[in-house]
């Protein structure tokens, strides 16, 4: 199922986001029966896609970040009107999985398992930030220091001591 949203740019005044396309809860009332957790694959008409969550708004509507990264990759400006093709996300993790962290857990069950204790939200963080780096060898070397974090917390995750974890882990590796 897909739906086709008119929606503008806008700047909102917020501490956590900036710039948002505004979603009218009735135009995604049936899109919304078809995914558990509010994600969805979001597609401009230029063909640019991006994974995103529809977030709560004032007045029962919804709105999806627009971070940095996509406005500069799209070429978006505020107040820019703009077509959302919007369809349920039905990946695994709501994002794509770095190939290096799938062939760590190819070999380390425990870091598999330990990493599905997390909470969706969490899992997609980190996955997040084992894919930002542009070298292979920076995202086999995240994905391997997260993971080992992971086992030796039990499986819980504070990012002030994963930072720290790998601050230590690079100044002894």
């Amino acid at each position: 199922m897909t739906v086709k949203i008119d929606t503008v740019l806008a700047k909102i005044e917020s501490n956590t986001w900036m710039m948002v396309f505004p979603i009218p809860a009735a135009e995604v009332e049936e899109l919304l029966s078809h995914t558990t957790d509010r994600r969805v694959i979001c597609t401009l008409e230029n063909g640019y896609s991006w994974g995103a969550a529809l977030l709560h708004a004032k007045g029962g509507n919804y709105f999806i970040n627009a971070s940095k990264s996509v406005r500069k990759s799209a070429n978006l400006v505020p107040d820019q009107q703009v077509t959302l093709s919007l369809e349920p996300d039905t990946s695994e993790y709501g994002m794509p999985v770095a190939e290096e962290l799938v062939e760590l857990w190819a070999f380390d069950q425990e870091a598999f398992d330990v990493f599905h204790t997390l909470t969706p939200g969490r899992q997609r963080s980190l996955l997040y930030r084992i894919q930002q780096p542009k070298t292979s060898e920076t995202r086999a070397k995240r994905a391997v220091q997260f993971m080992e974090y992971l086992k030796n917390t039990g499986g819980i995750l504070d990012y002030k001591e994963l930072n720290i974890f790998v601050k230590n882990w690079n100044q002894g590796n």
